[in-house]
């Protein structure tokens, strides 16, 4: 199923006074929305429960493009691509006076977790505003990714790199 919550950074809640970021990243075929969505309720759970139990946070989405192929083509972002638009979009979403030291706590599902820790090598970014992402990072969450690889991508890499020839 190809992507329906769109690219790039969206804000899921906002709250007036929020003393915290969370940023959700979706892993491989997900996307910012339908991969934290139940199908059955269409509940969204960072934007319709997460403010209730947690006061005063900003809930914000990441939606990249997750899918090995797409309309008989391979997809061409790289990783570091993606993190690059992550980092300099939520830095943007940061640039208001205040927000900049607002802590940030990352959720990142499958390959999101791998992007997660690409966008944190900011660290070393001679650019201040992408560098405080990583400053301010408090915590991360990771769900089901795969730290250190996983064989299952060897394979799937030999239909993509068939498709990409074709």
């Amino acid at each position: 199923m190809a992507p329906s919550g769109g690219f790039g950074l969206k804000i899921l809640h906002e709250h007036a006074e929020a003393i915290i970021d969370i940023v959700l990243l979706h892993g491989l075929t997900g996307d910012r929305e339908r991969t934290w969505t139940s199908p059955s309720t269409g509940k969204c759970w960072p934007r319709d429960f997460l403010p209730s139990d947690l006061a005063g946070i900003r809930v914000l989405t990441f939606g990249y493009d997750a899918y090995i192929t797409k309309l008989g083509r391979v997809a061409k972002n790289s990783l570091r691509a993606h993190s690059t638009v992550l980092l300099s979009t939520l830095a943007s979403h940061r640039q208001p006076p205040g927000l900049e030291k607002k802590p940030i706590i990352f959720i990142a599902h499958s390959l999101g977790g791998s992007l997660c820790k690409d966008a944190l090598l900011s660290e070393s970014s001679p650019e201040p505003h992408l560098k405080a992402i990583s400053a301010d990072t408090r915590a991360m969450l990771f769900v089901a990714s795969p730290h250190e690889g996983n064989r299952l991508a060897e394979w799937a890499r030999i239909p993509a790199n068939l498709l990409d020839v074709v």
